[in-house]
C-alpha cells in the first residue's frame, strides 16, 4: 500500500482565467479568528515582524499599491535562507485601508534575497522591480530582478540582463559596492526619470551619488548604467560622536583618500541606512539617515538643486517637531504608503538582527501632508505589527487543553522579547480555543501564562514546552526546555478533567544539558507505554532519553541514551541548525514520522523510525509541503476540526505562526507547466524521470539537477525525440531536488521529490 503524499499548494487569484484545472490534495492555510484584548487581529497569521523592509507593489494589478514585507529576522550568516516574505493586499477607501494577508504571492518572488530588499520601478513601466543585497557577495553588491508579469498572468520576476548593478570605473564596468551593513537609497536624485543610488562611502564617511546614465545614453529609463557622479553628495560626513552629520565639509583629495584607504580608517562607519524623498516640495531630495551605533535618525535638508546637492540643515533626533524616532539600535526608515491615500508614510524598523527591538519594533508615522510636502505624525510603535500575532522572537507551540473544556488550546514559548533594548522576558503565551469542536478560534489570554517569566528570570529564556502524563494521574504535566540547553519538570496538580495547574517541581532535571536551545518532545518512542524524551538542540541533532521509570514515576538519565538519534543532522557543514522535533503517526497507524523544524526554515520529514531507534532514519522530504514560514521553524500537530486529519501549527523566529489544514484544491495546469515542459512522475518512486515538451519535435535539452541549497549535483545534455526524453535517478537518495530544464528558447524550473519508500 502506498503512502499518500500531500502537496502544499498556494491558490492564485488568477484562477478565474480560462485554463485547464485539476484537483490535488494539499494543506492550505486556515483563516480563523484570533483576538487579543477583545480586538480581532486583522492579520493574525502575518508571521510577526522583527527586522522588516517595506515596499509598495501592486500585487494583483487592481491599481491599488499593496505592501511587500521582507524580514531577515532569523539567519544572519546563511544567505538565501531563514527570511520571511509577507505580501499584504490593500483594499478599502483612501485613508481607510483593509489589509489581507496574501501568501499566495510568496512563490512569485526569487529565493535568494540577502540583507535587504527594496521594490522600485527602474524602467518606468509602472511595475515595481526588485533590488536586494546579493548572495553572490554576502550582501556587498546589488542584485536586480525585473518585473516581467504579463498583463494577464501570474506575478513573476526575471534576473536583469546583468543581475549585479555595475558602474563605469577606470575604463571598465565593475559591480557597485555597498557595504554589507548598509542599505542604500534608491531614488531619482536628479529628476531625469531614471533611478539613481545614494550610499555611504565605506572609507571616509561621505555620501556617494551613483548617477544612472540610462536617459543620457539611451533616452529611456530602462537601463541600469551608473557612474560615480559625486563622492561628497551634499557636502556632509558622518559625525564621529553621535547620529548627526558634519556640514559643509571639504571633499577629500585623491591623496587624502589614498591615505585613508591605506590606513583603513573605517572606524567611524560600520553601518548606515538611507532613504531619500522630497521633504519640502522644492524638487530636490532630502535624506533620513540611521547609524548602527544609535537609535535615533537624522533628517538632512537639501538646499541645493537636483543636480548639485547641498545639505544646509539637519534635524536630529528626527522628527523633533513630533515624537522623535527612538529604537534601541540601528533604525532604518521606509517611505511607503500603508494608509491607501496615495501619500507615502514613514515606517521605521531595526536594520540589525542582533540585540534589536523585536516587539513594538515598527514605528509608524502617518503622512498627514502630501506626496510633495510630507508631514509625519507619530501613530504607533507597532505599525502593521500590531495587527499580527507576535511574541517577539520565536514561536514554539504545543497543543494542550488548558481550561479542560474539551477544546485544544495553544501554549507557545518564545526566545526573548526585546523592547527599547531591554529583554523583558521569555514566557509562555496562552491562546484559548474559543471556537467549537469543528471550528476553532483563538484568544490570546496572556503572554505570561503561569508567571513562568518570573520563575526563571532573568537568566533563563527560550522556552520550549511539551506535555504528557508523567505520573499516571490522568492529567498532563509539562517538560520545559530552555536556551541554556536544560529541561525542567512542572507537575500538574489539578487532577483529571480540571484546568491545568502547573507547579515547578524540578528545575534543571537530573542535570540534562544538550548545549543550547533544548527543544523537547514527550513521546513513547519504543512503544513500551512510557513517555520517552527527545530533545532537539542548537547544533541541529537530536538526543534520545529513554524512560526507564514506571508509569507513575518517570526516570531519564543525565546523559542521552543516543546523542545522534536517527542519524539526524540538518546542518552538516557548520554550525547551527536549531532542530525542533515532532514525532507523530502521520500516514500509517502505528508508524511514526518525524517532522523537524530548522533554522533555515524548511520542515524536514523522516520515516523508517519504528524498530530502527538505533539506526538512521530515512529522509522522506527535506522541504515538507514547501512551507515557507521563515527561519527557525517549529512544528506541532493536532486535530482541531474533528475530521480525523491533523492540522499543523508552524511557528517562526519573527514571533508569529500559521495554521494549516488538509484540503482539496483546484490548480491551473499552466501554473505547473507554464514553461512548456512537464516532469513526471512527481513524486518519483522508481528511478526514471520523464521530461515532455508541449511541442513535438526532435532536438536537445539541457538539464541541471541541484539540491535545495543550490549546489549542483550533475548536469547533462539529453536527446529529445518527438518531444520526450528521460533520465535515471538510481544514484540519488530520497529527498527533494531542483531541476532546471533549458530547451527551445524556454527554461523550466521544477521541484522533484524522490521517495523510494512509497512503493
Amino acid at each position: 500500500m502506498k503512502k499518500i503524499i500531500y502537496t502544499f499548494l498556494t491558490i492564485s487569484l488568477f484562477l478565474t482565467f480560462p485554463d485547464s484545472l485539476f484537483a490535488q490534495t494539499g494543506y492550505l492555510r486556515m483563516n480563523i479568528p484570533v483576538t487579543e484584548n477583545a480586538d480581532t487581529l486583522k492579520l493574525p497569521f502575518g508571521g510577526g515582524l522583527t527586522n522588516p523592509d517595506f515596499s509598495n507593489i501592486d500585487l494583483d494589478r487592481d491599481g491599488t499599491p499593496d505592501i511587500f514585507i521582507y524580514d531577515k529576522c532569523a539567519v544572519a550568516d546563511k544567505p538565501g535562507y531563514g527570511y520571511r516574505i509577507t505580501p499584504i493586499l490593500v483594499s478599502g477607501t483612501p485613508g481607510n485601508p483593509i489589509y489581507t494577508h496574501a501568501p499566495q504571492y510568496i512563490d512569485s518572488f526569487p529565493s535568494d534575497f540577502y540583507n535587504w530588499v527594496l521594490l522600485k520601478d527602474f524602467n518606468c513601466d509602472g511595475y515595481e522591480d526588485i533590488f536586494c543585497g546579493s548572495t553572490f557577495s554576502n550582501g556587498s553588491n546589488i542584485h536586480v530582478y525585473k518585473n516581467t508579469t504579463p498583463q494577464m498572468g501570474y506575478l513573476s520576476f526575471t534576473e536583469f540582463k546583468n543581475p549585479l548593478v555595475s558602474e563605469y570605473f577606470q575604463s571598465s564596468f565593475a559591480p557597485l559596492f555597498v557595504l554589507a551593513t548598509d542599505i542604500p537609497a534608491l531614488s531619482d536624485v536628479d529628476n531625469d526619470s531614471d533611478l539613481d543610488i545614494l550610499v555611504f562611502n565605506s572609507f571616509y564617511n561621505t555620501i556617494e551619488w551613483h548617477k544612472n546614465l540610462s536617459m543620457e545614453n539611451y533616452g529611456t529609463c530602462d537601463s541600469l548604467t551608473f557612474l560615480l557622479e559625486d563622492e561628497c553628495w551634499g557636502l556632509v560626513a558622518e559625525s564621529p560622536n553621535d547620529a548627526s552629520v558634519v556640514l559643509n565639509i571639504q571633499c577629500p583629495s585623491f591623496m587624502e583618500k589614498s591615505m585613508m584607504h591605506a590606513n583603513q580608517k573605517t572606524s567611524l562607519h560600520a553601518g548606515s541606512t538611507l532613504v531619500a524623498f522630497d521633504g519640502d516640495g522644492d524638487g530636490d531630495k532630502e535624506l533620513v539617515i540611521g547609524d548602527v551605533s544609535f537609535g535615533s535618525m537624522t533628517y538632512l535638508e537639501n538646499g541645493g538643486t537636483p543636480a548639485s546637492a547641498l545639505i544646509v540643515a539637519q534635524d536630529t533626533p528626527y522628527p523633533s517637531s513630533n515624537t522623535p524616532i527612538d529604537l534601541n539600535l540601528f533604525p532604518c526608515a521606509y517611505y511607503t504608503d500603508i494608509t491607501n491615500d496615495g501619500n507615502p508614510d514613514l515606517l521605521v524598523s531595526p536594520f540589525a538582527r542582533n540585540s534589536c527591538d523585536n516587539y513594538e519594533s515598527v514605528l509608524f508615522y502617518e503622512n498627514t501632508g502630501s506626496f510633495s510636502s510630507p508631514v509625519f505624525n507619530f501613530i504607533s510603535r507597532k505599525g502593521l505589527q500590531g495587527l499580527m500575532t507576535d511574541l517577539g522572537a520565536g514561536f514554539f507551540p504545543a497543543f494542550v487543553d488548558v481550561d479542560a473544556d474539551g477544546l485544544l488550546d495553544i501554549i507557545a514559548g518564545n526566545d526573548r522579547l526585546n523592547v527599547s533594548g531591554q529583554y523583558n522576558f521569555s514566557g509562555l503565551a496562552y491562546f484559548r480555543n474559543t471556537g467549537t469542536a469543528t471550528s476553532p478560534s483563538f484568544d490570546l489570554v496572556t503572554r505570561d501564562y503561569g508567571n513562568f517569566s518570573a520563575t526563571f528570570s532573568p537568566i533563563r529564556y527560550g522556552f520550549y514546552p511539551t506535555f504528557g502524563d508523567l505520573d499516571a494521574d490522568g492529567d498532563l504535566d509539562m517538560i520545559l526546555g530552555d536556551a541554556m540547553g536544560k529541561v525542567s519538570f512542572f507537575r500538574n496538580s489539578a487532577g483529571a478533567g480540571q484546568p491545568l495547574n502547573l507547579i515547578i517541581e524540578i528545575q534543571d532535571y537530573n542535570g540534562i544539558d544538550v548545549g543550547a536551545y533544548a527543544a523537547p518532545q514527550l513521546i513513547d518512542m519504543d512503544r513500551d507505554g512510557l513517555l520517552d524524551l527527545v530533545i532537539g538542540e542548537e547544533s541541529s541533532t537530536l538526543n534520545y532519553f529513554r524512560n526507564t521509570g514506571t508509569t507513575s514515576s518517570f526516570q531519564y538519565a543525565s546523559v542521552p541514551d543516543n546523542d545522534f538519534f536517527g542519524g539526524v543532522e540538518i546542518e552538516e557543514d557548520c554550525c547551527t541548525g536549531y532542530s525542533t522535533p515532532f514525532f507523530m503517526e502521520y500516514n500509517v497507524p502505528g508508524a511514526y514520522d518525524l517532522f523537524l523544524g530548522s533554522e533555515r526554515g524548511m520542515i524536514f520529514q523522516y520515516g523508517n523510525i519504528d524498530g530502527n531507534l538505533s539506526g538512521s532514519f530515512t529522509l522522506v522530504d527535506s522541504f515538507f509541503m514547501e512551507f515557507k514560514e521563515g527561519g527557525r521553524t517549529t512544528f506541532a500537530a493536532a486535530d482541531l476540526t474533528g475530521d480525523g486529519d491533523p492540522e499543523f501549527a508552524i511557528g517562526n523566529y519573527c514571533g508569529g505562526f500559521a495554521l494549516f489544514e488538509r484540503s482539496t484544491v483546484l490548480i491551473p495546469q499552466s501554473k505547473i507547466s507554464s514553461s512548456g515542459f512537464k516532469v513526471y512522475p512527481n513524486p518519483l518512486t522508481g528511478t526514471t524521470i520523464f521530461i515532455e515538451s508541449s511541442k513535438t519535435f526532435t532536438g536537445q535539452v539541457s538539464m541541471e539537477l541541484s539540491d535545495l541549497n543550490g549546489r549542483l549535483i550533475f548536469k547533462d545534455i539529453l536527446s529529445l525525440y518527438s518531444g520526450k526524453t528521460s533520465f535515471s535517478t538510481d544514484f540519488l537518495q530520497s529527498g527533494m531536488y531542483l531541476l532546471k530544464i533549458t530547451c527551445c528558447k524556454n527554461t523550466g524550473n521544477f521541484k522533484v521529490v524522490i521517495n523510494r519508500n512509497l512503493e
